[in-house]
């Protein structure tokens, strides 16, 4: 049924979402970001991963220049 599934989505749906690749690129990109989770809700891209502790602030990421096409997940 998954293997059904996944390929419903990659010959119809990702297909139909293609057209809003750039009508509406930010639907496109969350259609994307919600396709690239996998079964434990984490990003299969994995960049970083970090613990911190309750109530604790700490920088777990840093860049030389912004990228606003950067997404962040944070799990707890």
């Amino acid at each position: 049924m998954l293997d059904q599934i996944r390929t419903m989505l990659t010959t119809k749906l990702d297909v139909l979402m293609r057209l809003l690749e750039t009508s509406n690129p930010t639907m496109y990109n969350l259609y994307m970001l919600a396709k690239a989770q996998d079964r434990c809700s984490r990003a299969v891209d994995l960049t970083i991963a970090a613990t911190v502790a309750d109530g604790a602030t700490t920088t777990i990421h840093s860049s030389a220049a912004y990228d606003e096409n950067t997404f962040y997940t944070i799990q707890k």
